[in-house]
């Protein structure tokens, strides 16, 4: 029976860690066309009279940021190539440093009727949005996957640490199939000597080896002095 639900959770511990590779692989680029579809079709409704529910929301906040200098039947079909253009970037890829900073544009916008129309925006004022105010303060996560899409611009990658994961070398029927536990070497520099030290690593994913992970932790102090001494020692 242990046996048995050692290779249930080794198992699904290995559907996860593919899980997990894939997102990782997949998940900015998926964030990146969804943010433009988004744009783009919000966009496009603008340019239909009645069809977005935030036309005259829209509308009034174009119009009091332009001191009623710009009629609504300019300002909506502009907001609505700026949408459109904004999406159709960010679905393809191009002109992405461009597109981004369009979008920081197009976002701070977005948050004015907030404090311009409270009574169209507020229930109660800071704590209780309307329809309109939870459509506006949603935005806030369309911000966060900018921010995100905007940190691989140099060709990183916001999920990367430095560190590469360590897949454990598992052994068959042992703890360490289940555990995901592995010997993991951090090397300090200090100009004078390179510390060795030696501590488990838990590898990336899998909740029962975050939980046998907290077992470091209890350690004694001293056994972790002795190792410290031993990894300067070499």
């Amino acid at each position: 029976m242990a046996r048995t639900t050692q290779e249930y959770l080794a198992r699904l511990d290995a559907y996860e860690r593919q899980a997990v590779r894939w997102m990782h692989a997949h998940s900015i680029l998926v964030m990146r066309i969804s943010l433009g579809v988004v744009f783009f079709w919000f966009g496009v409704l603008k340019f239909f009279p009645g069809r977005s529910p935030a036309e005259a929301l829209a509308a009034e906040t174009m119009s009091a940021i332009t001191f009623h200098t710009v009629p609504q039947s300019v300002s909506l079909p502009l907001l609505a190539v700026l949408e459109c253009t904004i999406g159709i970037g960010l679905a393809f890829g191009v002109f992405t440093r461009q597109i981004l900073l369009l979008m920081a544009v197009q976002m701070s916008g977005t948050f004015l009727p907030l404090v311009l129309f409270p009574h169209e925006t507020w229930r109660t004022f800071g704590t209780t949005p309307t329809l309109e105010g939870q459509y506006i303060i949603k935005n806030l996560v369309l911000i966060s996957g900018g921010l995100i899409i905007g940190a691989t611009l140099n060709g990183s990658r916001p999920f990367d640490r430095g560190t590469p994961v360590v897949e454990p070398q598992r052994v068959p029927g042992t703890a360490q199939e289940v555990s995901g536990y592995v010997p993991a070497r951090r090397v300090v520099t200090d100009g004078s000597a390179a510390e060795a030290l030696l501590r488990p690593r838990i590898t990336q994913g899998g909740h029962l080896r975050r939980l046998l992970g907290l077992a470091y932790h209890t350690v004694p102090a001293l056994d972790r002095r002795r190792t410290r001494g031993a990894g300067a020692a070499l």
